[in-house]
């Protein structure tokens, strides 16, 4: 393509095989399996298909447009590490980014990029699909109380189920 646009004239810069960092990648999250036939009626889980991918940011991580878009990646990274090609077909396939508290500016920057942001129920948004990879965002602070406990004991804070987070 080099040779091609520089015939044609066109003043443009390459890279090639560019490193993403100094590790390899290392995919973080928590896969969640859900077995045909099962069936589930909660906000969060009715959203599950076959294959999840649950992805908890902690209270002192950030969750940017980037970090959104770097999760998503991942998934598709997951998606693509088959036996065999399609062996996940991403119809079968959801991701589910969970944060304590609300991510303002990542919301935004999803509106202004064009993506649906659906609330669900308190605290669960849907969020438009990326190549067909169903997302939701679950802010934990914003649940009411009783629903999920375990979400917020993962919260900085908590020492019992049943326990609020402190620092909402």
């Amino acid at each position: 393509m080099k040779v091609e646009f520089a015939l044609l004239g066109a003043d443009l810069e390459y890279e090639q095989e560019i490193q993403l960092g100094e590790d390899p990648i290392r995919l973080d999250f928590l896969i969640i399996k859900k077995k045909p036939g099962v069936i589930l009626t909660d906000p969060i889980g009715e959203f599950f298909e076959a294959v999840n991918i649950f992805e908890y940011k902690s209270p002192e991580d950030g969750l940017s447009i980037d970090d959104f878009y770097k999760a998503v990646a991942y998934a598709f990274i997951y998606k693509g590490y088959g036996r065999k090609v399609d062996e996940l077909p991403i119809r079968d396939m959801t991701m589910t980014l969970v944060r304590h508290t609300h991510p303002r500016e990542l919301m935004k920057a999803l509106e202004e990029g064009g993506f649906a942001v659906d609330k669900k129920h308190p605290g669960i948004y849907r969020i438009g699909s990326i190549a067909s990879l169903k997302i939701q965002l679950i802010v934990s602070s914003r649940l009411p109380q009783g629903e999920y406990d375990g979400l917020h004991l993962l919260a900085k804070g908590c020492t019992e189920p049943t326990q609020r987070p402190t620092n909402l």
